[in-house]
């Protein structure tokens, strides 16, 4: 699902994305070893409801738009995440608005070149 289009696709991922629901709601729950059974299984489903109800919502805009990338990066497809620092983001549907993102953590890919800087600003170089 990574190409700029990739975002049309999570109908058929959604499947998959059972397991990453299962992992997520485990982590919360294993965040604070004190709660209790009741108060696990009240934060699981709470969360999973969340994560279900934004794929859900996401599920809708790719059927609705049938061409919908991550971010604007080509042309002729809407984008799925709003730019928070956009005036117009705010303009946009509730429904849309749950994708308001400052940061798109696709900037994280490979392709990104990671520059290591010692405390003051200097390159480190490659110790290998």
């Amino acid at each position: 699902m990574t190409s700029p289009l990739g975002a049309s696709d999570i109908g058929e991922q959604r499947l998959a994305l059972e397991k990453v629901i299962e992992i997520i709601t485990h982590r919360a729950v294993e965040h604070n070893p004190k709660l209790t059974k009741d108060q696990s299984d009240v934060l699981r489903e709470q969360i999973r409801g969340r994560i279900s109800e934004l794929l859900d919502t996401w599920t809708k805009i790719a059927t609705r738009e049938q061409r919908l990338q991550y971010q604007k990066e080509i042309d002729n497809a809407s984008p799925l995440l709003l730019d928070a620092a956009d005036p117009s983001a705010d303009k946009e549907s509730l429904e849309r608005r749950k994708f308001k993102a400052q940061r798109s953590l696709r900037d994280v890919e490979f392709t990104v070149q990671l520059r290591v800087r010692d405390p003051y600003g200097n390159n480190m170089e490659d110790e290998s």
